[in-house]
């Protein structure tokens, strides 16, 4: 039996995700480290899935990633869930790194919108996808925000063991972007549309490059570009992918403004140079984030969802 949910057409029981159809979770949260359409007053209503279709040597989330950590949950349990952030005052619901459970998502997505879920569904994921899952989803899903990694698949083999990454992604984000339409409201939270991130990888400026030109052509002015400059160089016990060991630098960083001055990119948002890793979280903790930055909602370890 084979997986047709993303690209990779995995074969049972050897999954590159590591999981199956039962969903998985780690955590939950109010989220405040989002781009700030997506925080509001009340944070995001971050939900972190178990396993990952991409599994980035540098995941600064790898003890999720890699199915460390998580707990499972029924399609009822995580509805149940998606409806306790909402009463803590979640801005939306972010379903983070999702894809390989994208049936049990949507399940589950429309059973809260019974139960009177009515903040707007967040998909966070690694642009990885297949247009017809996306088709599925965008019955439930408001919001899209890909994690564009690279345009380039000789990079993406070799870093993401992905060789055809940018063809599969370029299909995914048109998707998005044609697909939703931008809608906020009177505060200036998103209701619907488009945020298309990427983290800027030391060492390969030219794969930035080629995004930012492709935004100017095909996503200026029908989504907004999200900028990360936050590469660390994460150790992942047991594993060995090639991976940048540095941080980005000024010059690096200051290259990055120039071109987007020069291809006229001014909505959207991009981080401000910082180095180091004590921001790295650390999900065996109670509160794996710096708190100014998120409240814990639900954990794995705490057990059913309540």
């Amino acid at each position: 039996m084979s997986c047709k949910i993303c690209p990779r057409h995995c074969t049972h029981p050897s999954n590159f995700c590591g999981e199956n159809s039962i969903l998985r979770a780690a955590l939950a949260a109010l989220h405040f480290g989002e781009e700030p359409p997506l925080v509001g007053h009340g944070g995001s209503g971050t939900i972190f899935l178990s396993g990952c279709n991409m599994k980035c040597p540098f995941c600064q989330n790898w003890q999720i990633s890699r199915g460390e950590i998580g707990g499972e949950l029924s399609i009822e349990q995580m509805a149940r869930l998606m409806i306790k952030l909402q009463s803590n005052r979640a801005t939306n619901i972010n379903f983070v790194t999702g894809s390989h459970f994208s049936p049990g998502l949507i399940q589950a997505s429309l059973l809260a919108k019974q139960q009177g879920l009515i903040v707007p569904i967040l998909w966070n994921s690694s642009a990885y996808e297949k247009v017809q899952t996306l088709e599925s989803l965008s019955e439930v899903v408001n919001i899209w925000l890909p994690d564009l990694k690279t345009l380039d698949n000789t990079i993406a083999k070799k870093i993401y063991r992905c060789s055809d990454y940018a063809d599969v992604a370029k299909k995914a984000l048109d998707f998005m972007i044609n697909q939703s339409t931008e809608k906020y409201d009177e505060s200036g939270v998103m209701l619907s549309g488009t945020i298309i991130r990427h983290l800027i990888l030391p060492g390969h400026m030219e794969s930035t490059q080629s995004i930012l030109r492709w935004f100017a052509k095909h996503g200026q002015g029908k989504a907004k570009l999200s900028l990360l400059s936050q590469y660390t160089p994460v150790i992942i016990p047991g594993e060995t992918g090639k991976i940048p060991q540095s941080y980005l630098s000024q010059r690096e960083y200051d290259l990055v403004l120039k071109w987007l001055e020069e291809y006229q990119i001014e909505d959207g948002f991009i981080q401000e140079l910082e180095t180091g890793s004590d921001w790295l979280p650390d999900f065996r903790e109670n509160q794996p984030f710096d708190s100014s930055l998120a409240r814990i909602i639900w954990r794995a370890q705490d057990g059913p969802v309540g």
